[in-house]
């Protein structure tokens, strides 16, 4: 998930978008010391030989001038130095989390293209599981601007820590849970066992609607019901009590000075962190990002709770609102920046090159407007597509170059014993991970789920192993485990193994 590469040469790059503005250096230079008082924000005369200096960028301060004066937006100018806002959403949804935490759900730049989809041309009807391929196909993209809800999403997006175990194993640590904030005032004073979100003294988490009356929920305020999950099937962790973490190294909160600070030392408590643990996730970053300037140190990360002011390098405030899962605006204006002074207008695609990906073809297509049909159905059955986690999937799923080929609908009733599979609408297959594993000491219902292919042409999910070239496979429907023996590779052969499942959440 590498950001916008950086122009070999920077320079050439800011003046071809000045000169698209219709300003020169000369000009922003003059305008940046009348209008900021604040050197700071002040573009010098040499800047373009600044921008030359190996591992020189400016500070958030600048670019926010360059926005202000240009009538660019923060966040075209940030891509333009190689920073792209969009990784926040979705590294805070790949990073293991301690503790249950929101996902910031904003689209930075909208006018990024998205790979998409049509109906395929002769898609007849198909019951049970399927490959997706048989009634959609790709090749297609659209602005990420077309996704988006027309007002504010109702809808809610966390990641389950570790520490979350009042709905375990209803709810995996590492899944991302959707939640309906519509339905938050109805399940406040309703008895049945929802699994709704909540936000109380120690952070948010999930719960059953009756333990809303457990003592350290006294104050606890419902913030939507959960209705989907994302579970990610590899590498699940096993949860744990929730612990409190000591308030120590915290800024004096009686500063009213240190806004700042006591914003970041808010969050990362709530994250249940210790500097230690943050500054280890920062080298996630730095790591995921390819660029050494992510990592925080835990000293470093101790001193920005006693300062008003942000770090000098973006790195580093990406990093932070990362770690603690606060809006990119939100850090600016707690540091005194005010993002809502800054350009409204998306830069020019030549120069941001938002250029689609194309085909196997070689054709960029611009995917057709919705018409009836399977695809349309599919997406009005979601509510919203979460574009904001289009980055976040392959690195979740494990599956580099994910496509349609890996994706296969489970369509039906659902009648299945399985706690997984129950109310499972899409599964994700590694077709190349076809060795079947068996955990041992395990329930039937955790091990490892295979989707397999028979003879006649059906799929299904099922817990398998091979015995004398014997598959013995386990599928779960009609309510209870059936066993059954097949000749491997002759009578059912195994198509992969499942490493992601969507469902649908009992309401």
């Amino acid at each position: 998930m590498p950001p916008i590469a950086p122009q070999k040469d920077v320079s050439d790059l800011v003046r071809r978008v000045l000169t698209a503005s219709q300003k020169s250096l000369f000009q922003i230079s003059r305008e940046s010391k009348q209008r900021y008082t604040d050197p700071r924000y002040h573009i010098q005369h040499q800047f373009y030989s600044d921008l030359r200096l190996p591992g020189f960028t400016p500070n958030l301060q600048q670019i926010l001038a360059l926005s202000a004066l240009t009538g660019y937006r923060l966040s075209d100018w940030l891509a333009v130095f190689g920073f792209r806002l969009d990784v926040i959403s979705a590294l805070e949804a790949i990073l293991p989390a301690k503790r249950t935490r929101l996902i910031d759900q904003t689209v930075y730049d909208d006018q990024q293209w998205m790979p998409w989809f049509s109906d395929a041309p002769s898609s007849s009807p198909h019951s049970g599981i399927f490959p997706l391929g048989l009634r959609v196909r790709g090749g297609f993209v659209r602005r990420t601007a077309t996704f988006l809800h027309p007002g504010m999403s109702p809808f809610l997006y966390a990641k389950v820590g570790w520490e979350d175990d009042f709905v375990y194993p209803d709810l995996l640590p590492g899944s991302l849970v959707r939640a309906d904030t519509r339905r938050a005032v109805l399940a406040s004073g309703g008895l049945r066992s929802e699994i709704v979100l909540v936000e109380d003294s120690r952070g948010t988490h999930f719960c059953h609607l009756p333990q809303m009356s457990l003592p350290h929920s006294r104050n606890a305020r419902i913030l939507g019901v959960a209705d989907m999950e994302f579970r990610c099937l590899e590498g699940v962790r096993e949860p744990h009590a929730h612990r409190e973490f000591p308030a120590s190294g915290t800024p004096n909160p009686t500063s009213k000075e240190l806004v700042f600070g006591r914003l970041l030392a808010a969050a990362r408590m709530r994250a249940g962190l210790s500097f230690r643990e943050a500054s280890a996730l920062s080298r996630r970053i730095s790591q995921e990002l390819a660029d050494p300037r992510y990592f925080c140190a835990a000293g470093a990360l101790s001193d920005y709770e006693t300062r008003s002011e942000p770090p000098r390098h973006v790195h580093k405030i990406i990093s932070l609102a990362i770690l603690y899962t606060l809006r990119f605006p939100t850090l600016l204006d707690a540091a005194g920046i005010e993002p809502n002074s800054a350009g409204q207008n998306p830069m020019p695609e030549s120069l941001l090159a938002r250029s689609p990906l194309p085909t196997s073809s070689g054709r960029l297509l611009e995917a057709p407007p919705d018409k009836p049909g399977f695809l349309q159905d599919l997406v009005l059955s979601f509510g919203e597509i979460p574009v904001f986690l289009r980055d976040a999937i392959e690195d979740l799923t494990g599956i580099a170059n994910l496509s349609l080929r890996d994706l296969y609908w489970m369509a039906g009733p659902s009648d299945t014993s399985h706690p997984y599979l129950n109310r499972s609408v899409l599964a994700v297959v590694k077709r190349r991970s076809r060795r079947l594993a068996v955990l041992p000491g395990k329930p039937l219902s955790t091990q490892p789920l295979y989707l397999l292919l028979t003879r006649s042409g059906s799929y299904f999910a099922a817990t398998c192993a091979v015995e004398r070239n014997v598959l013995a496979a386990t599928r779960f429907s009609s309510g209870r485990e059936i066993s059954e023996r097949f000749r491997n590779g002759v009578d059912a052969e195994v198509v992969g193994k499942i490493v992601a499942l969507l469902r649908h959440l009992p309401s």
